[in-house]
């Protein structure tokens, strides 16, 4: 993750403009920062009591809302974007995840009811590896249905390394 320098300090601007003392007071710099474009569309009147002002006003407005105050505000609002667009990705991934386990679990409990009414476990014929392990659990053999299902995890393995090597070649 990259260091993100702007969230290290605050936005200040210069509290030296003493015409503006009263805007640090009441904290409204993003309303009088509004104002500040129709001021300079307006032909130099304050767009909020509609006087003519002097090219001293003007210039303090610019000192009071300097270059580096516009940068790290174009900063932040970059990071909120960052922000915005990596919490939808983040949202669509968890969307993504939960669908898949509810998929995993559905398919799991449809695959072995199928097996239970068809390939079923005929005593003394044929055995199939989950219906020993539901068999075990059934007789309360704990022990054995843990071993069995153990021995599942590395052939499982196994073959999920064959399927993906096959899907790289094709």
């Amino acid at each position: 993750m990259q260091s993100r320098h702007s969230l290290k300090f605050q936005i200040l601007w210069l509290n030296c403009v003493s015409q503006f003392s009263g805007i640090d007071q009441l904290g409204n710099s993003d309303w009088v920062r509004q104002g500040l474009l129709y001021y300079e569309q307006n032909g130099q009147k304050c767009p909020f009591c509609q006087q003519s002002t002097t090219e001293q006003f003007t210039q303090s407005l610019k000192d009071y809302f300097d270059e580096a105050f516009e940068n790290d505000t174009k900063a932040i609002n970059g990071l909120i974007a960052q922000y915005a667009k990596d919490a939808s990705a983040i949202q669509s991934a968890v969307n993504g995840i939960i669908a898949a386990a509810v998929l995993v679990f559905l398919h799991t409990i449809g695959a072995f009811g199928v097996l239970m009414m068809v390939g079923g476990s005929i005593p003394g014929v044929t055995k199939v590896a989950s219906i020993a392990v539901y068999e075990a659990v059934e007789a309360m053999n704990y022990r054995e249905a843990h071993l069995m299902s153990l021995c599942f995890l590395p052939i499982s393995y196994v073959f999920l390394l064959i399927v993906n090597k096959l899907g790289e070649d094709s």
